[in-house]
């Protein structure tokens, strides 16, 4: 069953423009920031986010938003960091 929306096709359009944007800032943002963590592996994720987020002056980013952004970061990275040893052979070797 089908449920009326009220209120006019433009008023729809207009909100999904305003979360279309946001999402296309995010992912923008979010695309950016992982770039710049691989080229510089030494400077934490939160630091560069803040960063940028400076510079751009958005503000419809949520906090949740911010925690998938550093996640993204942290996978993004981790390939490029040497594991961990697992044993002592390992850990004498290098």
């Amino acid at each position: 069953m089908l449920r009326k929306v009220q209120g006019n096709s433009r008023d729809l359009r207009e909100g999904c423009d305003e979360d279309g944007e946001a999402s296309l800032n995010r992912q923008i943002l979010s695309n950016y920031v992982k770039r710049k963590a691989v080229e510089d592996l030494y400077n934490k994720a939160r630091k560069l986010i803040h960063k940028e987020l400076q510079s751009q002056d958005l503000h419809t980013l949520a906090y949740e938003d911010v925690q998938n952004i550093s996640r993204n970061i942290h996978t993004a990275r981790s390939p490029q960091l040497l594991p961990l040893p697992t044993d002592t052979e390992e850990l004498m070797k290098h």
